[in-house]
C-alpha cells in the first residue's frame, strides 16, 4: 500500500492498492495516511521551535457529513530545525594492523531544539547521529559490526540520550584497522546528521588515522 497525496488543502486521503482507493467496511478500521510537511521558506507567522497543533476529524464528502466528536484527533507539530558546532575531538589515533582503537567527536547543539539518541521518522524525535562525510554516507574502512558507537558502516550514534539547546552531543566509537589493511594514513570525515530532517553543518571533521 502506498499513502496517497491530499486531495485538497483540507482533506487527506485514505490509503490505497493499485491505485484503487480501499473500502472500509462496518466494524473495520479506516487508515488515513499523509505528511506533514513544513513549508520553505517559513511564512512569516511560523517560528523555528513552536509547537502548533493540527486538527483532524474524519468526514464523508459529498453530503455525508462529520462523522462526530469521536473520530477528532491532532497532532502536536514542531518546527524543527537542527545545527551543530564542532566542539572537539579526541587525538588521532594509531592503530596496528587488526587492532582497535575508540575515539571520540563533540559538537555543540547550536538550534533550539534537542536532540536525541533514538527516535522515529514519526514521531517528531528523529534521531542525531554522527555519519561518513566526504562522499556523504561512505562505507568506513574502520568499520567492524558489534563494536563501540556504529550502527552501521556510516552511521554513529550519540553517548547522551538527550542533548539540550546549547549543551555539547559526544560520539564514541571504535576504529578497527583490519588484519589486511595497508600500513599508511587514512582520513576519515565525518558530520552530523538528523535522520530523515537532513545533515548539519559542514565543519570538515576529520580523524588522521595511522595504521602499522
Amino acid at each position: 500500500m502506498s499513502a496517497l497525496p491530499w486531495a485538497s488543502p483540507n482533506r487527506a486521503t485514505s490509503y490505497a492498492a493499485f491505485g484503487v482507493p480501499i473500502p472500509v467496511y462496518a466494524g473495520s478500521f479506516g487508515t488515513m495516511g499523509f505528511y506533514l510537511r513544513v513549508p520553505n521558506p517559513l511564512p512569516s507567522n511560523v517560528q523555528v521551535g513552536k509547537t502548533y497543533r493540527e486538527y483532524f476529524e474524519w468526514v464523508v464528502d459529498d453530503g455525508g457529513g462529520w462523522l462526530g466528536d469521536d473520530t477528532k484527533v491532532y497532532y502536536d507539530v514542531t518546527i524543527d530545525n537542527k545545527h551543530a558546532a564542532y566542539a572537539g575531538q579526541s587525538a588521532y589515533p594509531t592503530i596496528p594492523r587488526g587492532s582497535s582503537a575508540n575515539v571520540t567527536i563533540q559538537f555543540k547543539n547550536t538550534g533550539p531544539t534537542p536532540w536525541y539518541k533514538w527516535g522515529m521518522r514519526y514521531s517528531g524525535m528523529s534521531a542525531v547521529r554522527l555519519g561518513t562525510s566526504n562522499p556523504l554516507d561512505r562505507g568506513s574502512g574502520f568499520y567492524a559490526a558489534a563494536t563501540t558507537g556504529w550502527l552501521g558502516n556510516s552511521r554513529i550514534q550519540l553517548v547522551e540520550a538527550t542533548v539540550g539547546a546549547g549543551d555539547v552531543g559526544t560520539f564514541t566509537f571504535t576504529l578497527t584497522a583490519p588484519a589486511a589493511m595497508t600500513p599508511g594514513v587514512y582520513y576519515e570525515y565525518f558530520r552530523p546528521i538528523c535522520e530523515y530532517v537532513g545533515w548539519m553543518e559542514d565543519s570538515g571533521v576529520n580523524l588522521v588515522v595511522t595504521v602499522t
